[in-house]
C-alpha cells in the first residue's frame, strides 16, 4: 500500500501531469490536440511523455480520447483533497529566472543576426530566418529545463551533472590546447616569422596531444573539481 502511495506522488510531483488529471477529471474526456491545446504545450515529446508516465491512471475511450480510468479518479481526489500537499504552489523556483536568460538569449541573438545582416553576409531572408529559429530554440531549451528540473529524479540529475562535468572538461582541453594554442602559435609566427604552425602545431605528435591528452586531462581535472562540489549545477542542487 505504502509503495502504491510513494508512485503516485512521484508521479502526480510535477505540475503538468497534475494538470492533466484534474482537466480530465473536470471535463471528463478530452482528445490529443485539445489536451495540448488547453495546456499550452507546443511539444508532442513533452505531452507523450507525461501521458506515459500517468500510465494506469489514463485510459482511451472508443473515440480515441482520454479519460481518466479508476485510479486516476482516485488521483484527482486525492489532488482536490490535499492540493497544498500535492504541491500546487504555481511557477517552479527556475521559472524566472530562465525567461531573464532567455530575454538575454533572444536580445543577444538578434542583434549578432542584425550586425551580420548590416555587414552584407546575409539578407532580409536570412534575417527573418534568423529571428524565427530562435523560438523553437528558446522552446527546446524550456522542454530540457522542464525535464532536468521537475521530471528526473535526483539520482538521475547527480548522472547528468557528472556528465556535463566530464563533458565541459573535454572541451575545455579540446579549446585550450587546439584553438587557444592555434591562435597564440599564429601570433607568434606573424612576430618571427618562424613556420610554427607547420612545424609544431600541426604535427602528429601535437594533434595526439591536443585532440586526445589535453581533453582527456581536462575531463579528470573537471570531474575532480566536479567531485569537490558535489556536482552542484544550475539543475543540480545536491541534499544537505
Amino acid at each position: 500500500m505504502s509503495s502504491g502511495i510513494a508512485s503516485l506522488h512521484k508521479i502526480l510531483k510535477d505540475e503538468t501531469r497534475r494538470k492533466i488529471v484534474l482537466l480530465l477529471n473536470d471535463k471528463g474526456s478530452l482528445s490529443y490536440t485539445e489536451l495540448m491545446d488547453t495546456l499550452g504545450i507546443v511539444s508532442t515529446g513533452l505531452l507523450n511523455y507525461h501521458l506515459k508516465v500517468l500510465g494506469d491512471l489514463l485510459m482511451k475511450n472508443e473515440v480515441g480520447q482520454y479519460m481518466l480510468t479508476e485510479k486516476g479518479k482516485l488521483a484527482s481526489r486525492l489532488l482536490l483533497e490535499f492540493p497544498e500537499e500535492s504541491g500546487q504552489r504555481g511557477k517552479p523556483k527556475w521559472w524566472r529566472r530562465f525567461w531573464i536568460e532567455m530575454l538575454i538569449f533572444a536580445i543577444v541573438m538578434s542583434s549578432i543576426i542584425l550586425a551580420i545582416y548590416f555587414l552584407g553576409y546575409i539578407d532580409g531572408n536570412g534575417v527573418y530566418q534568423g529571428i524565427i529559429s530562435i523560438f523553437p530554440a528558446i522552446g527546446f531549451s524550456y522542454m530540457i529545463q522542464h525535464v532536468l528540473r521537475d521530471v528526473l529524479s535526483k539520482k538521475k540529475q547527480r548522472i547528468i551533472a557528472k556528465t556535463g562535468y566530464i563533458a565541459g572538461g573535454i572541451a575545455l582541453g579540446l579549446g585550450t590546447a587546439f584553438f587557444g594554442v592555434g591562435i597564440l602559435f599564429r601570433v607568434l609566427q606573424e612576430i618571427t616569422g618562424e613556420p610554427l604552425l607547420h612545424t609544431i602545431f600541426w604535427s602528429n605528435g601535437y594533434l595526439v596531444f591536443s585532440l586526445l591528452i589535453a581533453p582527456t586531462i581536462g575531463a579528470f581535472l573537471m570531474y575532480r573539481f566536479g567531485k569537490k562540489r558535489r556536482f552542484r549545477t544550475a539543475n543540480y542542487i545536491p541534499d544537505p
